[in-house]
């Protein structure tokens, strides 16, 4: 159980050293930038956008804004990623909390959990019921929740996944277990975790994203 006890404002992650970051990777863009990140990924060429934006936090002065225009390509994004070595064993956990002006749906997602060649997939998303979702192996397997996505709120989402054997996930929602199994796709190996607009649909979407924690520890919680 990870345990944090933060000072400046409950959710406020983006260390500068003082304390440092209880977890694997913490960023909250606090440095105005995307400079902790092992990359950004933005597909331009279809009009996606992104910046880190002092409009909307959830903390903090910053938080990461992307944009993805209603077109005629599937699967496009406009995300931030960190690559975090290739991860076959233990468990690897996301948290992180998502604000869109529209409830997510079309699994248009915030979070995608992949290896480089992208064989293997997480990803959490809005369905076509509009209820949060956890798609795994690019959606050859699919674990729905009953929780709808929500509008113009924050709101908290974290994947916990435990390499097997057996494979075990977790998908919670505001600190409560909205989807929990064993996994399909093994033995799968991760190494990349993408936040943003990991992944957009036709309608196109705009997905707010702040205070990322990553872990090798299950149950970060929403603090």
């Amino acid at each position: 159980m990870l345990a944090v006890v933060l000072g400046g404002g409950c959710g406020h992650v983006d260390f500068d050293g003082d304390p440092p970051c209880p977890a694997l990777f913490c960023d909250g863009f606090e440095t105005g930038t995307t400079s902790r990140w092992s990359a950004s990924d933005v597909e331009t060429e279809v009009g996606a956008t992104q910046h880190v934006t002092e409009a909307v936090v959830h903390s903090g002065q910053f938080a990461l804004d992307g944009v993805v225009p209603p077109g005629t390509v599937l699967g496009m994004f406009s995300a931030v990623e960190e690559r975090v070595g290739v991860r076959s064993s233990g468990v690897l956990a996301v948290r992180l909390w998502v604000y869109s002006p529209s409830p997510l749906a079309t699994f248009n997602g915030p979070l995608l959990v992949h290896d480089l060649a992208q064989t293997h997939q997480l990803l959490v998303s809005g369905n076509t019921a509009g209820q949060w979702d956890l798609a795994e192996q690019g959606g050859n397997f699919d674990y729905p929740t009953t929780i709808p996505t929500a509008a113009a709120t924050w709101t908290c989402i974290e994947l916990d996944y435990t390499f097997g054997p057996p494979a075990t996930f977790e998908l919670d929602i505001d600190d409560a277990v909205a989807a929990t199994g064993s996994a399909q796709d093994t033995p799968a190996v991760y190494d990349t975790v993408d936040i943003g607009v990991a992944r957009s649909s036709l309608p196109g979407v705009e997905i707010i994203v702040d205070d990322a924690v990553i872990s090798l520890q299950p149950h970060i919680g929403c603090y």
